[in-house]
């Protein structure tokens, strides 16, 4: 089961294009934070982000699920 905590993560990110960013404003540490989305991309058995070294984007697989994810979020 997917964490409130790793969707709130995954929306961050996705809304950031950066994880220094989102780990800013979830009071978290980078290193914390990949940990949290390697984990949810785990659990769903696939790739959320395309990562290089200054900037992430969403995978395809990302860009269908975000939807889900912020509605998810405003349900909760």
């Amino acid at each position: 089961m997917i964490s409130y905590k790793n969707m709130r993560a995954f929306v961050e990110v996705a809304k950031s294009n950066t994880f220094a960013e989102a780990a800013q404003k979830l009071f978290l540490s980078q290193p914390a934070l990949s940990s949290a989305i390697k984990n949810m991309e785990s659990q769903l058995g696939g790739q959320l982000f395309i990562r290089s070294t200054r900037r992430v984007e969403l995978s395809p697989e990302g860009k269908l699920f975000l939807p889900k994810a912020q509605r998810v979020l405003i349900d909760y």
